[in-house]
């Protein structure tokens, strides 16, 4: 068992809906800013350093345990076998474990001597039919991604990693959401209320595009961009508490008998 710590808790993310999703947890954390290319075709460079030019497979030691007892790294589907994860979810990983060793090194020396920081990295990307669903550049690409998802299902892979000066965790977590079919006069007037410009797969699920889901079967809050279930597990086994206890109560405990 992991004794608890006081341990610096960093979010290497600009994303505000992260920012927002790892709060939920209770925690007090900080923000950096890691800059890396996330394109796709770096991560096939990356990938083809471990002769894997084709980004299905990851590298060794790439899911290393942060603690005695910490060592399922990945799952998708309820399988935690790394090879079964699909290339693009390999991306999503590659990237949550990038911006976290980033942020990492982004920080002081003697910040990551004396506060033992935990850094969290995280991305998320969709798919389907094994094509990688991307942010629209503009109406024509957000209509064709659209009308490809209409009433079908697709995939939406959501990565974290965390990352000390010692070791590493990451985890892959695959959802399924399927769309109802949509009207042309529904994807106009969607894409005229601005949302899907900068969402993957030119939607929002916990925005305006959430009445167009008409099955979720797995993580919602992964979905949106940090599987929260998952992360809190993950943590309270290396001693972060994710319900710390206030001050003052804000429900008043019922007198013991």
């Amino acid at each position: 068992m992991v004794s608890k710590v006081h341990r610096q808790i960093i979010l290497a993310s600009s994303s505000p809906r992260r920012k927002t999703l790892l709060g939920q947890l209770g925690l007090d954390f900080s923000v950096v800013v890691p800059e890396i290319d996330e394109s796709w075709e770096a991560h096939l460079n990356q990938s083809s350093k471990f002769g894997e030019a084709n980004g299905n497979a990851i590298p060794d030691g790439l899911s290393e345990g942060l603690a005695e007892g910490l060592t399922e790294g990945l799952s998708q589907a309820g399988s935690e076998r790394p090879e079964r994860l699909s290339r693009f979810a390999c991306y999503a990983q590659r990237l949550a474990i990038e911006k976290a060793q980033t942020g990492l090194a982004m920080l002081d020396a003697d910040v990551r001597m004396k506060s033992q920081p935990i850094v969290i990295g995280a991305d998320t990307c969709g798919e389907i039919d094994g094509k990688l669903l991307t942010k629209p550049l503009h109406y024509e690409d957000a209509k064709r991604m659209l009308e490809t998802l209409s009433g079908e299902t697709h995939q939406i892979h959501s990565a974290y990693a965390l990352v000390t000066a010692d070791n590493r965790l990451s985890r892959v977590v695959t959802s399924q959401v399927t769309m109802k079919p949509l009207t042309k006069e529904e994807i106009k007037r969607y894409w005229l209320t601005g949302e899907p410009l900068d969402k993957a797969g030119a939607y929002a699920i916990q925005g305006l595009g959430a009445q167009f889901i008409r099955q979720l079967v797995g993580s919602y809050s992964a979905v949106m961009g940090l599987p929260l279930f998952e992360l809190a597990q993950d943590l309270q086994k290396l001693g972060i508490a994710t319900l710390p206890i206030a001050p003052l109560p804000i429900v008043p405990l019922p007198p013991e008998a």
